[in-house]
């Protein structure tokens, strides 16, 4: 109700001024208050009185023109007396006075009004007659007669002056009564600023006071909030039984943490924890209650949102786990038989030249495998991050689709099922498109088929799909059906998913990890098309790949039958080994392991090669003579790939620049066609790639031009870079049994123990051989350069290490991960790779861990025989310093003095206060490790991080900080070797004598 909204003072007023109107009105009905129609009636009633008797009278006496001049000298003097007459009693009206004709009704009874009044005229005792009087009605029942009653006029008058009086008195009273008002102002004001809201309530409910943090909440002033029950300020009481405040008067305790919700029309809901405290009086009664307010809704929804990322992060977790053990199982298979038929080969077990072979390829073919999958993984990463770009180029499907089909149809006669390729209708000699990712994609749809067909067949079907408009673009489907395991309503939503298969079952059965179907379909819709499936579980199932071609007059049609026909004749003439033609070759490559892989693969191809080893040569090289192709590498010394190809287009070189680097991400190959770069081969180089890259370029030869372009260099592989290579030398020794050697912050080794180094396993001593037939005098002569280069790099990245140089390191890194492959010796690639990502964000630990792992790597190496001598392994952060006889040692362990002492010898005193209180906490740093006190040991290494920098001894600063670290990951055997590594430091402690 809007009265109920009226504020208090207003309400009072009111009742106030209706009880005084009742008492008003009950004095005038007690007679008390003079009534002013009685008064008029008992005026009109004296007046009538003294007429009868004058009337009466002047009758008696026979005078009736003195009772006509006494009648109208009252009506002429009584305004309020209208008319009047003197009727005899036969009803004969004697005279008038004013209009009474008018005004006296004719059928008025005898009976008196307030208007109409008969006096009665005597004459003895006989009635003679009357006199009629017509006065005014007492009370005017128009609204200006209503407006002008004394009365309305009294009441309005009482009213207003009451009003505004009582109105005046209580804001006055009421001031003093408001407990809002009676705090005192600096209180309220100190109220007013907290950021909690706070309310007073009395014992039922209602407001008292509220804090300008509550009302700002409410968006209304605290006045308006005086008064109103706090259950209805807009809460959320669905969730609680009782309001904290009322739970609190009712039990008289403190209710505290009380979850509650506040929700108001047009804006977000407001998450609160109320407290509530009773407030006592003197008789210890509750007289109500004080509940302030935390506004938690930003922590509320922080939570809710570490919720759902924690949920998000287990779900991904789990995925991971699963898809962890399926890469694993994944990529041991494949590892499996490239290692037990390395390990074969190694040993000799090889009983002849054909079961060799066999070996080999079996191996290649693990490889190839290895490759693949991480290639599909690379380029899921690349198609949901948006990096994936499709290049566009003629392409004949009919080709694609063969292609795959053969490469696939060992696997399929391998399980005894049929493999059928066929075309429906016409099909478009060629389209343009991305003919590797269409191969791929249909590579992974049909390889999938023919994994989840155990009997039957798998056919692959090509058909035009004509546009539902005319003129419109047609489509290309393709369909690949198969009899096999089929897939379940259930499961067929999620098979497009990374990582997922119909079921987990499916995975130890079948194995594969879940990215085939994947990166079809993202391959699919990033060439504007889809897939779709129709499967029937244990029958079979067909996929669909469908993508936009073109319009029909865009393309030359033709019979698929026969196509393929001519297709399958075709490609039965193959040669064994692919020849070039006559050409010459620039390879410029700083790797000699790779200048003379390449000189060797080219030259026995048919090329006469030059080789050099910077870019500056490069440049000199094809400025002289006349190049078909030239193979650069982009990081080199004095002048890099990048510049070379840059400086050679400038001057209007128009040959073929083909990129040699072991960077085979996008960004790269963008970077080398930047720089003029014809083409982009990876490292480690594929033989066939290369050939047939090279074959592909001289093609596009006039050949008439040839024969006259054409002239020979000399020798067919001539090297004319500055190094030669170095002699094998014998096997090094292994460290000592027990000897640990600390790696920092990540890695612990010890010579008899295991490792931890991301999985690397330095107590494995078993040799590694290289890739190449080392029967063949060229490849061996291939490892021997590499490993002689090797041993003279080797020292180098520890120097740059210890240096900080790690630009430097970066780059001899880069050299070492596309040389060491090239050379047959793969087992470098990751850790060259890793030290390079390592060395460029300047991880220092992670740098000294990876040249331990690459020297490990070296002194297990194999050579027909005869394991190779690395320079030692480094074990301090010292650089590597060469005798007078050739070999690299350690330098010698020097006694280890404050700096303190240097400066100033009044410092001795704390030097040696500080010597005498570290081997206790040497001790205590054990003791915390062997309860598992990770806190304490932390604390521990901390305080000798601080007070060993503090006194001079720099030595403890890097080992402590290694420490805090794994002491915070809890990692035992690190914290182990790390205290015994401080142990050795304060051991070597000395303090000069006076």
């Amino acid at each position: 109700m809007k009265f109920l909204r009226l504020h208090a003072r207003t309400r009072i007023t009111l009742g106030l001024i209706c009880l005084l109107m009742s008492a008003i009105s009950t004095a005038m009905l007690l007679g008390i208050v003079p009534e002013r129609l009685s008064a008029v009636r008992e005026g009109r009633a004296k007046l009538c009185e003294n007429l009868a008797w004058v009337s009466s009278e002047y009758m008696s006496r026979n005078e009736i023109r003195r009772l006509d001049a006494m009648l109208e000298s009252v009506v002429n003097r009584n305004d309020q007396l209208l008319s009047a007459g003197v009727r005899r009693s036969s009803g004969t009206l004697m005279s008038e006075f004013g209009k009474h004709t008018e005004n006296w009704p004719v059928a008025e009874s005898s009976r008196s009004t307030d208007t109409h009044i008969q006096v009665p005229i005597r004459r003895g005792k006989e009635k003679w007659g009357t006199v009629e009087l017509c006065f005014e009605p007492i009370v005017d029942n128009s609204w200006l007669g209503t407006i002008m009653d004394p009365w309305m006029q009294l009441t309005a008058f009482v009213s207003v002056a009451c009003f505004v009086m009582f109105q005046l008195y209580l804001k006055k009273m009421l001031s003093h009564l408001d407990p809002s008002k009676t705090v005192p102002r600096r209180v309220r004001n100190a109220l007013d600023s907290l950021a909690e809201g706070l309310l007073v309530l009395d014992r039922q409910g209602r407001v008292v006071l509220a804090n300008q943090s509550f009302s700002d909440w409410l968006e209304r002033p605290s006045e308006q909030l005086l008064g109103q029950n706090a259950d209805e300020l807009g809460w959320n009481l669905s969730k609680v039984e009782t309001t904290p405040w009322m739970k609190a008067v009712n039990e008289e305790a403190l209710v505290a943490g009380s979850m509650i919700e506040l929700n108001l029309p047009d804006r977000p809901a407001r998450v609160l924890i109320a407290n509530a405290s009773p407030v006592l009086g003197q008789e210890g009664k509750c007289r109500g209650v004080l509940v302030s307010f935390d506004d938690v809704t930003q922590l509320e929804e922080t939570k809710r949102d570490l919720s759902i990322a924690k949920r998000e992060a287990d779900d991904a977790n789990q995925a991971k786990s699963e898809f962890l053990a399926r890469m694993s199982h994944e990529i041991r298979t494949p590892m499996n038989a490239i290692l037990g038929y390395t390990d074969v080969l190694r040993r000799g077990f090889d009983t002849s030249k054909g079961d060799r072979q066999e070996y080999l390829d079996t191996i290649h073919g693990s490889g190839e495998h290895l490759l693949a999958l991480i290639n599909d993984i690379l380029d899921l990463s690349k198609v949901e991050s948006g990096q994936m770009e499709l290049e566009s180029g003629p392409c004949s499907p009919l080709k694609i689709i063969k292609d795959v089909v053969n490469l696939l149809k060992s696997k399929a006669d391998e399980k005894n099922i049929e493999l059928r390729f066929s075309g429906e209708g016409k099909l478009p000699k060629e389209i343009q498109g991305d003919s590797v990712r269409l191969r791929q994609a249909i590579m992974n749809l049909a390889g999938n088929a023919i994994k989840f067909t155990d009997e039957g067949s798998v056919s692959v079907v090509a058909r035009a799909v004509p546009s539902e408009v005319p003129g419109g673009r047609w489509s290309l489907a393709i369909d690949v059906t198969d009899t096999g395991i089929g897939i379940s309503e259930e499961a067929q939503a999620k098979v497009f998913e990374p990582f997922q298969q119909a079921d987990t079952s499916i995975t130890r059965r079948f194995g594969g990890t879940g990215l085939g179907l994947a990166i079809s379909k993202q391959l699919a819709e990033a060439m504007g098309g889809h897939i779709t499936l129709t499967s029937e579980l244990g029958k079979g199932t067909t996929f669909t790949i469908e993508f936009p071609i073109g319009k029909e007059d865009d393309f030359q049609w033709i019979d698929p039958a026969v196509e393929i026909g001519k297709l399958t004749s075709g490609a039965a003439v193959q040669q064994d080994v692919q020849q070039l033609p006559p050409c010459n070759i620039l390879v410029a490559d700083d790797g000699s392991p790779n200048r003379k892989l390449l000189q060797l693969v080219l030259g026995k191809a048919g090329a006469n090669v030059i080789a050099v080893e910077n870019g500056q040569l490069a440049v000199d090289e094809a400025t002289d003579r006349i190049f078909d192709v030239i193979l650069m590498d982009m990081q080199m010394p004095v002048m890099d790939g990048y510049t070379a190809t840059r400086t050679l287009r400038d001057s209007g070189y128009t040959a073929p620049i083909y990129a040699l680097t072991a960077n085979a991400m996008q960004g790269d190959q963008e970077k080398c066609f930047a720089a003029g770069c014809s083409g982009f081969l990876s490292k480690p180089i594929k033989i066939d790639l290369l050939l047939a890259t090279i074959a592909e370029e001289l093609s596009k030869r006039d050949p008439a031009m040839i024969a006259a372009a054409f002239e020979p260099i000399g020798q067919p592989t001539t090297d004319v870079s500055e190094h030669a290579s170095e002699p094998i030398q014998e096997r090094s020794t292994s460290p000592p049994a027990g000897e640990t050697i600390h790696y920092g912050m990540n890695d612990t080794v010890s010579a008899d123990g295991g490792a931890e180094n991301g999985g690397y396993d330095f107590t494995d001593q078993s040799p590694i051989v290289c890739g190449y037939p080392l029967d063949d005098p060229e490849f061996l002569e291939i490892a021997q350069d590499f490993i002689g280069v090797l041993q003279q790099r080797l020292p180098r990245l520890r120097e740059l290490f210890v240096a900080g140089d790690w630009p430097t390191l970066a780059r001899e890194a880069h050299w070492l991960k596309g040389v060491g492959g090239s050379a047959g010796f793969d087992q470098f690639t990751q850790p060259s790779c890793d030290l390079q990502h390592a060395a460029e964000a300047a991880r220092e630990s992670e740098c000294d861990g990876l040249i331990r792992q690459l020297y490990h790597l070296a002194s297990r190496i194999d050579l027909v025989g005869s394991i190779v001598l690395v320079p030692p392994l480094d074990v301090s952060n010292e650089p590597l310093q060469e005798s007078s006889d050739g070999q690299m040692h350690l330098p010698d362990q020097e006694p280890v003095l404050s700096t303190l002492l240097a400066i100033d010898e009044d410092f001795r005193d704390i030097v040696i206060e500080f010597v005498d209180h570290l081997e206790a906490k040497l001790d205590e740093m054990e003791a915390a490790l062997i309860v598992g006190d990770w806190t304490q040991l932390g604390r521990l290494a901390h305080w000798l991080r601080g007070t060993g920098g503090n006194t001079g001894f720099k030595e403890f600063v890097q080992p402590t900080h290694a420490l805090e670290l794994k002491a915070a990951a809890q990692d035992r055997v690190a914290c182990q070797a790390i205290i015994a590594d401080i142990r050795s430091v304060a051991n070597r402690i000395a303090i000069p004598v006076r």
